[in-house]
């Protein structure tokens, strides 16, 4: 890339071209000014540009390092050309402006006489999905966020992976942050509590990363481990949990690998499986739902409305040989949707479960058209919760949603999000019995 002179100053000759690990190319300079600095990343493509959503966070401190050579042990300093647009911590955390609704500027990190200079752009998004931690842009992009938008206190983490793209875990800051610059996707999955993600690439490709290893200096440097799995053929959908992820391939068939030390792949065997692996008995799906602690169980729905299930801790899914196989739950009922919770809506509209854990008092009559967790979306828009023992509840949300994800506890505080009929991404937390701990409310940075 020609790097132009700045014609009010020096020139950037003392410049140094560098791809650091987060796909942008910046600029070592160990002479240039500031201003210099701003004028050279006014030429970096979008594309290669460090990216925050207005109101958002990016965290700079792991790239700065790869790009000064500098070790743990070494201070880094930073300071933003622009204040209006983005202000930066000692830690290379940078915090986009709310008042600001896009803009452009430079972050400089220097350490032992060196400089290095991190194009930064700031910029609205538009999400096309929505889910308890992460969100999915019209762009492909996946974001991440927690804190005041799911109700938790888990750590925040942000690193790169063996790809150079960026990922980071949700966390104690309300603030989003893109979690990939690289790989464009088409859906995401989440585990329960969000220590694994999986994303479905245009390609039909599943590629997942886990809570990473991290060490523990504020906004410190992680380790992902972060994975691209293929199957025979493209993938059209993806189930995440904990003990196991689960792909429904293009011709409808599932694979499944990952933790399966109790059978929960539904492959035949027991112990971890490294590849994509095909789930027997040659069923066909229309969604997988991967159940994690305390229920160790797999589900699928199959195209005629039928429920599948495979091995759960202290239960015997085998076959007479005792390998873990699919068998046919719920007999006589055919659903549209089911969860991890193992329960379903009913094509009648009634929410059953089929592992003897039936919703006390029953939520029938409110023409529900999705379930997620324990609620339920309405052809109106409305959402209605509940969990054992406790009536049915709607919730108050600040338009009606078109999409519902929930998430979080098996037993308390679930996350609530949805897109709204204004187009908007709306989270807020939900406590067990079904009442809010945090309103939905629109997620910064939307435009």
């Amino acid at each position: 890339m020609p790097v132009p002179p700045d014609a009010g100053g020096p020139s950037l000759r003392a410049c140094i071209p560098l791809a650091v690990a987060a796909v942008a190319f910046v600029t070592a300079c160990r002479d240039a000014t500031g201003t210099a600095e701003e004028r050279r990343a006014a030429v970096v493509p979008d594309s290669l540009a460090f990216q925050a959503v207005v109101g958002g966070v990016a965290w700079l401190e792991g790239p700065a390092r790869d790009s000064l050579n500098a070790p743990p042990s070494t201070a880094v300093s930073f300071t933003v050309a622009d204040a209006r647009i983005a202000s930066v911590d000692a830690y290379g955390l940078v915090r986009a402006r709310r008042a600001r609704r896009a803009g452009r500027t430079v972050v400089t990190a220097v350490a032992g006489g060196r400089r290095v200079a991190l194009p930064l752009l700031v910029r609205t998004v538009r999400y096309a999905a929505v889910y308890p931690w992460f969100g999915l842009t019209t762009r492909g992009e996946a974001i991440a966020w927690g804190g005041a938008w799911s109700g938790t206190e888990s750590p925040m983490s942000c690193g790169h992976d063996d790809q150079g793209s960026l990922l980071c875990s949700p966390g104690d800051v309300e603030d989003p942050v893109f979690a990939g610059t690289r790989t464009r996707f088409v859906a995401l999955a989440s585990a329960e509590f969000g220590t694994t993600t999986c994303g479905l690439t245009v390609a039909g490709a599943a590629v997942c990363w886990t809570a990473p290893d991290c060490d523990y200096e504020p906004h410190g440097r992680c380790h992902y481990t972060f994975t691209t799995y293929r199957g025979a053929q493209p993938y059209a959908a993806l189930a995440v949990g904990d003990p196991a992820q689960c792909a429904i391939a293009a011709d409808r068939t599932a694979e499944c690998w990952g933790h399966n030390y109790y059978g929960q792949a539904g492959t035949g065997a027991r112990g971890e499986i490294a590849r994509p692996t095909p789930v027997q008995g040659g069923l066909r799906f229309r969604q997988i739902v991967v159940g994690e602690y305390p229920v160790f169980r797999t589900c699928g729905l199959t195209l005629d409305g039928a429920v599948w299930c495979w091995r759960r801790l202290g239960e015997s899914f085998v076959d007479s040989t005792g390998t873990p196989v699919p068998t046919a739950v719920a007999p006589g009922l055919r659903f549209t949707a089911i969860t991890p919770q193992q329960c379903g809506l009913t094509t009648g509209g009634d929410v059953r479960c089929w592992a003897g854990n039936d919703p006390v008092p029953p939520v029938t009559g409110l023409g529900l058209t999705r379930l997620s967790d324990a609620c339920g979306l309405t052809a109106a828009g409305g959402v209605y919760c509940w969990s054992a023992g406790a009536p049915v509840v709607p919730q108050q949300l600040p338009v009606p949603f078109t999409t519902l994800e929930v998430g979080g506890e098996l037993q308390g505080n679930d996350f609530i999000c949805g897109l709204g009929t204004d187009g908007r991404a709306y989270c807020g937390g939900r406590s067990f019995g079904g009442t809010y701990v945090a309103a939905p409310r629109p997620i910064p940075g939307q435009e």
